[in-house]
């Protein structure tokens, strides 16, 4: 935990004052340059932050590190950079509340992400990157699917225990039996 902080506060301030030579030096329009596939360029807007620091972070192991900071401006907009590709992976976007979403990292990494801080994964938006636009829409089926087998399972649980209950009669065991067979089947199938 120590050595995430201290590589938190690192990056910060390397990003601090490399923002601040930049805005020494006018602004630079970002629209203008063309894409380069030596570089990573992740544009963010999280509506409901504002002049606040964003982490670029991955998985190794059970532990998350930090690959990059970047300070939001007071419209939630901010842009990761890099002068060298990420290796490819699962990568998450962390807020100061610790919350965060995944995003995948692979060839293209030029792209931009909007979301808000109501729901980060439910309402974010990608543009410029198909990879992850495929794996935002399987993180929002696998998460549908979830909420679908927690009710079923719920069905399930209580007709099989009436199933196995003492004292009722064939026919309402029948019926709780069929209820288990029509649970038990949308289960196999959410699964």
């Amino acid at each position: 935990m120590k050595h995430i902080i201290n590589s938190i506060l690192i990056s910060s301030l390397i990003v601090f004052a490399i923002g601040t030579a930049f805005s020494k030096g006018g602004s630079v329009n970002q629209a203008a340059k063309p894409k380069n596939a030596n570089v990573y360029k992740i544009h963010v807007k999280i509506n409901g932050l504002k002049d606040t620091n964003l982490l670029l972070g991955h998985h190794f192991g059970s532990k998350k590190y930090v690959v990059d900071t970047v300070k939001l401006n007071s419209k939630g907009e901010g842009t990761f950079v890099g002068d060298s590709l990420l290796d490819g992976g699962i990568y998450l976007i962390i807020t100061p509340s610790m919350n965060y979403f995944e995003i995948l990292i692979d060839k293209d990494q030029d792209f931009s992400l909007s979301t808000d801080t109501i729901d980060l994964v439910k309402n974010l938006k990608i543009e410029g990157s198909d990879e992850n636009t495929q794996f935002y829409d399987y993180q929002s089926f696998m998460v549908d699917n979830q909420k679908k087998a927690v009710h079923t399972r719920k069905q399930y649980e209580k007709a099989k225990k009436m199933v196995d209950s003492v004292g009722l009669s064939a026919s309402v065991k029948q019926m709780y039996q069929d209820s288990l067979t029509k649970a038990k089947t949308e289960l196999g199938v959410l699964d």
